[in-house]
C-alpha cells in the first residue's frame, strides 16, 4: 500500500494488507522489531502474541494478520516481510498499518466537589485517543446492566438519590468492552418541611415532659 492505514480498535480485529506472489512471508511489528508470526513456520510467534496472532493467506495471495484479544501494548506499526530463497533476499511490504488501540473513558462534570442532591451532573463517554467512534456504537451501563440514554452524554438535571449507582459506557455490540466506572452515591435529602416537622415534634415532646414533671411535683 502506498499510504499507511491507521486503525483504531477494541477486542477482536483483523488487519489486512495486499500480498504479493511468493512464499514465505511473515509480519513484523517494526517499532520494536518484534517478529509477530510466520505463514509457514507457525511456531515462529513472539511470546507476547502467543495464542493471539495468526498469519493467514488465500489463493489470491492476500496476506492477513489476525490478532485476538487486543491489548494496549499491541499499538504500533505493522509490516509484512516477504522472504526469497537467499538469507538476504527479504523485503518489507510498502506502507504498512499503524494500529492504535484505544480505550473508552467516562468523565464527570463534577470532579472536585462531591455530588449532592439537586446538582446538575453530566457524564461523558469518550476515547483516550483521537479515535472518532460513532455515537451509535456506544451504550450506557448502570450497575453493569443496560441503561437507556443518549450515546455519549448522560445529563442529570437536579440529580436525586434515585440516580445513585455505578455508571460506565460500552460498545453496543459487545458490552464486555467497557470503560472505567463512575460511582454516584447520594443519600436522600431531607426536605425543609421534614426538618421543621422534626423540630416541632422535639419541642412538643419536651413541653409534654416538662408539663408532666410540673404536675407531679405539685402533688
Amino acid at each position: 500500500m502506498g499510504v499507511r492505514d491507521t486503525l483504531h480498535c477494541w477486542g477482536l480485529t483483523l488487519l489486512i494488507l495486499p500480498g504479493v506472489l511468493g512464499d514465505p512471508w511473515g509480519v513484523c511489528k517494526c517499532n520494536d522489531q518484534t517478529y509477530v508470526c510466520h505463514n509457514i513456520e507457525k511456531d515462529q510467534i513472539s511470546d507476547e502474541f502467543k495464542n493471539r496472532a495468526e498469519c493467514l493467506g488465500d489463493k489470491q495471495n492476500h496476506c492477513r494478520l489476525k490478532i485476538k484479544e487486543i491489548r494496549n501494548q499491541d499499538s504500533g506499526n505493522y509490516y509484512f516481510r516477504f522472504e526469497g530463497d537467499g538469507t538476504t533476499d527479504k523485503w518489507f511490504g510498502e506502507g504498512g498499518v499503524e494500529l492504535n488501540v484505544t480505550e473508552l473513558m467516562v468523565t464527570s462534570s463534577r470532579t472536585t466537589e462531591p455530588i449532592k442532591e439537586g446538582d446538575n451532573v453530566t457524564l461523558t463517554c469518550a476515547t483516550k485517543s483521537s479515535c472518532n467512534v460513532s455515537q451509535s456504537e456506544l451504550t450506557w451501563l448502570k450497575d453493569k446492566t443496560l441503561f437507556p440514554g443518549p450515546h455519549t452524554r448522560l445529563e442529570f438535571i437536579f440529580i436525586s438519590h434515585q440516580n445513585s449507582g455505578t455508571y460506565s459506557c460500552a460498545l453496543k455490540n459487545n458490552i464486555t468492552i467497557s470503560s472505567n466506572e463512575i460511582i454516584v452515591d447520594l443519600q436522600p435529602k431531607r426536605s425543609v418541611q421534614f426538618l421543621i416537622a422534626l423540630l416541632v415534634g422535639i419541642v412538643l415532646t419536651m413541653l409534654a415532659v416538662a408539663l408532666v414533671a410540673n404536675i407531679y411535683f405539685k402533688r
